[in-house]
């Protein structure tokens, strides 16, 4: 239920933000790719993190939104959605806030990832 939620507001936002007829985001730089990809790393290593939380039954997955032991499919879909929904957003937003918007998206993933290593979380590949 969740993910459908989270799923139903993101689209309803970029709905309401796309359907202005007069709106023009604007061009994408190359230094919005950079920091994309430099907010993506730190999402990737987090959604992997998460895929072992629930592997490990004696550890519990504390994020609100994908409850104490969601599904891997539960997780992919919010991982997903949520890569979707800060892209979607960086292409959105005036180029002078996406630099503040991708940052801070990388400072609360980094947040989570050490959060997750403090709590002896590791990645099996």
């Amino acid at each position: 239920m969740t993910i459908k939620l989270l799923l139903l507001i993101s689209t309803t936002l970029l709905l309401l933000v796309t359907g202005c007829a007069h709106y023009q985001p604007d061009p994408w730089r190359g230094e919005d790719t950079a920091m994309l990809i430099g907010a993506s790393v730190p999402l990737a290593i987090d959604w992997l993190q998460t895929k072992e939380i629930t592997r490990n039954p004696e550890m519990t997955e504390t994020n609100p939104i994908l409850g104490e032991d969601p599904s891997q499919g539960a997780i992919d879909g919010y991982f997903v959605a949520s890569w979707a929904g800060i892209a979607g957003i960086a292409y959105l937003l005036p180029e002078d806030m996406r630099a503040i918007w991708l940052g801070g998206v990388f400072m609360v993933e980094v947040f989570c990832v050490g959060h997750n290593v403090s709590a002896g979380v590791t990645i099996k590949f």
